[in-house]
């Protein structure tokens, strides 16, 4: 793959070995490894997959810690067992919370 593009008459060179992890379950990891991959100035972020209300609730705590690196998609993961309607319920009440709050911030 080229890694040189031309636009505006300029070349772009992208900076080599920056990462940004498109699905880790960043609350299942240890502190330690939390904090070397926040630390780590070669990862430009992580998008950190929530698989229940709990983790979701964990991983919007971590993120307001690191917002510049730490994005969050909440949710049931598909292969976890078929949340309960009131499971469904509350992680919607939640979510809906939570985007009025993060609302408040755009």
């Amino acid at each position: 793959m080229n890694t040189k593009y031309i636009q505006d008459k300029t070349t772009y060179k992208p900076k080599k070995n920056m990462l940004f992890d498109t699905h880790i379950h960043f609350d299942q990891l240890s502190t330690e490894l939390q904090q070397n991959t926040l630390a780590d100035p070669n990862i430009t972020g992580v998008l950190a997959v929530a698989i229940n209300l709990k983790s979701s609730q964990t991983l919007l705590a971590l993120q307001q810690q690191c917002p510049h690196k730490i994005h969050i998609a909440s949710g049931f993961h598909p292969e976890q067992a078929l949340p309960t309607a009131s499971e469904q319920n509350e992680l919607f009440n939640w979510l809906a919370k939570y985007q009025q709050k993060s609302d408040r911030y755009r």
